[in-house]
């Protein structure tokens, strides 16, 4: 990306933990923690007229194997997924329909493509005496999968504690600093896990969510909001800046208009003194507010995510914070 590598095309060598050899000429290496890796790519566009460049971008990308490489051979297909897996094939889904035996089974085949870390040492050691280690399925009576159901149970209450204790600041919730790079904050990265999969750093991007408005109250499409910017106050990023609305089932709210999102890519309009207004609400605001109008549902609840790509120091070390969501009815 631009933060790490700058403007310029790449060649990388994507490897596991257990790779050796020499790096051909041509190639970075970047060393994967495991042997199974997922790539989102990211690339800015300004509005349509940016589509034919970013597609060319896109076309260019290619994922093929060391071999295919040094033998010149292209991929038949682009190896690229579609975004939006449908809920119940979601891994957290598949995850919550299996018994702990079977959950755990798989947790241990895994395990010996896919290593801990070395901070992870004691938790090894703690599942070891619970009968889980690399490879080797755990070998429990009925007594011992019952007490590790319980086990899961709190695991469960742990991880839903963690999404509720997450500090809100004038209704926001910022993701905390170490995220992307958890440690051993197990519950962190279990609720990122569950969520998300997978989370950028926050020095590549930010994402602050509300789910209520500066009273604290429910957001709901049957009442308006505004979302106010003052002039010198606006979201500090080197790149740019979102707000997309989103509804209970965390998917984007389906609208005629097309619209999900706003911010610093759309031709919004700001006041005479520099603010900046954003119009949250079903109905179509005044003519003159439409630029700045963010549809939901009417009746509705729904959740706003702030995306920040490139955030400046400031939005990371709490001196910037994203604005209360004023309700108007």
């Amino acid at each position: 990306g631009t933060r790490t590598t700058g403007t310029a095309g790449g060649r990388f060598l994507l490897a596991g933990p257990r790779w050796s050899g020499p790096v051909p000429d041509g190639l970075t290496l970047l060393r994967a923690p495991t042997r199974r890796v997922w790539l989102i790519g990211r690339t800015q566009t300004n509005g349509a007229q940016d589509y034919p460049l970013v597609h060319r971008l896109q076309d260019g990308l290619q994922l093929r194997t060391l071999a295919d490489w040094q033998a010149g051979r292209t991929p038949v297909a682009a190896p690229w997924a579609r975004a939006g897996t449908p809920p119940a094939e979601a891994p957290v889904h598949q995850m919550q329909t299996m018994d702990v035996q079977t959950l755990f089974t798989h947790f241990a085949r895994l395990l010996p493509d896919n290593p801990p870390h070395p901070e992870d040492g004691p938790m090894l050691d703690t599942l070891a005496q619970l009968g889980i280690a690399p490879g080797r399925p755990p070998d429990w009576g009925w007594l011992d999968r019952q007490a590790v159901a319980l086990g899961r149970w709190i695991a469960d209450h742990r991880v839903a504690r963690e999404l509720g204790r997450r500090p809100t600041v004038r209704g926001w919730i910022t993701p905390p600093a170490e995220i992307g790079a958890f440690g051993t904050q197990y519950n962190l990265r279990a609720v990122v896990a569950m969520i998300g999969l997978g989370a950028n750093l926050p020095a590549d991007a930010s994402y602050p969510a509300a789910a209520v408005d500066s009273g604290g109250g429910a957001l709901n499409g049957r009442h308006r909001y505004r979302l106010h910017f003052a002039a010198k106050d606006l979201p500090p990023v080197r790149a740019f800046w979102s707000v997309t609305a989103y509804g209970s089932d965390d998917f984007l709210i389906p609208h005629p208009s097309g619209r999900h999102k706003l911010g610093s890519q759309e031709p919004l309009q700001f006041n005479a003194d520099g603010s900046l207004d954003l119009w949250i609400q079903a109905e179509p605001p005044a003519p003159a507010q439409r630029a700045n109008w963010l549809p939901v549902q009417l009746g509705e609840p729904f959740l706003l995510n702030a995306r920040l790509y490139g955030p400046l120091p400031q939005a990371l070390d709490g001196r910037w914070g994203m604005p209360g969501i004023e309700r108007l009815d």
